[in-house]
């Protein structure tokens, strides 16, 4: 008998693009949205934002992602990366503005085929993934460790720290939703037991909320903005008898960057404010001792940060006999690979997040 359920996308999937050839940004081009029947196929065509040369290390990429935030790609879950690099061809280049098509299937049961054909070659070259996709809400989210209740809590708790900074600046009730998910987030940790559709519900709760914030910030973008950058000259304030003076002017060049482009209707005032944010706190964890210590009692408590926890739990025991020895330059160099490897930062291991997506919609 033919099985007459139907099922449906929970979540869109989408393709990152270029939103031009002249800018970084980027946005999702969906190969399907949410609530639409599965399976599905069909094709997308794109434009090469960049030459790949035969025989290159360049490279085209295209990554796909489940979600449905346009504005910040990476508040979505990163499905994977297809790279179509230049050792793929034996001759001639991909030029850029050529067409590229992407040829997708999705099952119902969440496998995701993607092969890219070129038509500027000759024979139509096809490029075909060497593995299968799989969508994130097929993946089971492993109970059997305590490891995955805490990240969840602890993103809570970064949503929520985000929804009072804004509510601040704004009036707006669309703040309410998200402050009630980061605090449902939040309270999994008091739980004793929790049903795995409890946690995948709140973990898809903490999507929603990235969206809504998304949508408050964009509609209240200019007062934002004016106080992100406030905060920022303020945190020179803090750190400036620590830096030296390259780091001071690296500093300074990048506050008048931020004035400069802050009415520009891209990312590029973000991004600068994440350069600064980011030399701060290498700035202070460098130059105080207090603030060094602080990160490094956190870590000390938050193990579950850590993906590989036997060489983390080395690397703190080392750090205790560095606090108490007073080794500040050897804890110091602890606390770098710490940060480097919190699991707040990265996404774990996930093979081409870092990529660049540098292809562009036909037709944009």
């Amino acid at each position: 008998m033919k099985n007459c359920v139907e099922v449906h996308a929970s979540h869109s999937i989408g393709v990152e693009v270029q939103k031009s050839f002249f800018r970084d940004d980027t946005t999702l081009e969906f190969l399907i949205k949410k609530g639409e029947k599965l399976p599905v196929e069909g094709k997308k065509e794109f434009l090469a934002v960049n030459n790949v040369k035969a025989g290159s290390n360049q490279a085209l990429i295209f990554k796909l992602w489940e979600g449905e935030n346009t504005d910040n790609v990476a508040d979505n879950r990163f499905i994977g990366c297809l790279k179509i690099t230049g050792d793929s061809f034996e001759y001639d280049s991909i030029k850029r503005y050529s067409q590229l098509t992407l040829v997708y299937k999705i099952t119902e049961a969440g496998t995701i085929v993607v092969n890219v054909e070129i038509p500027y070659f000759d024979d139509e070259a096809v490029f075909e993934s060497s593995k299968e996709f799989f969508r994130l809400d097929n993946k089971p989210l492993d109970l059997n460790d305590n490891d995955t209740i805490f990240l969840i809590a602890d993103e809570g708790e970064s949503i929520l720290r985000e929804v009072e900074e804004m509510a601040d600046i704004v009036n707006d009730g669309r703040l309410a939703k998200v402050r009630r998910f980061a605090q449902d987030a939040i309270d999994l940790k008091e739980v004793l037991s929790i049903d795995s559709e409890v946690i995948k519900n709140n973990d898809d709760n903490l999507i929603e909320a990235k969206i809504i914030l998304d949508q408050v910030r964009k509609d209240n973008l200019q007062s934002l903005r004016i106080n992100d950058l406030e905060k920022a000259k303020q945190g020179f304030a803090e750190i400036e008898s620590m830096a030296d003076n390259t780091a001071k002017q690296e500093i300074q060049d990048l506050l008048k960057l931020a004035e400069t482009v802050i009415d520009n209707d891209d990312k590029t005032f973000e991004t600068t404010i994440d350069r600064i944010i980011g030399l701060y706190k290498i700035i202070g964890v460098c130059g105080s001792k207090r603030i060094l210590i602080s990160w490094f009692q956190e870590y000390r408590q938050k193990r579950y940060l850590f993906s590989d926890k036997k060489l983390a739990n080395e690397l703190i025991r080392q750090g205790e006999n560095a606090l108490e020895n007073e080794d500040f330059i050897g804890l110091n160099w602890i606390v770098r690979w710490l940060y480097s490897n919190d699991r707040r930062n990265i996404i774990f291991n996930n093979e081409g997040i870092s990529e660049i997506a540098n292809i562009m919609l036909r037709g944009k």
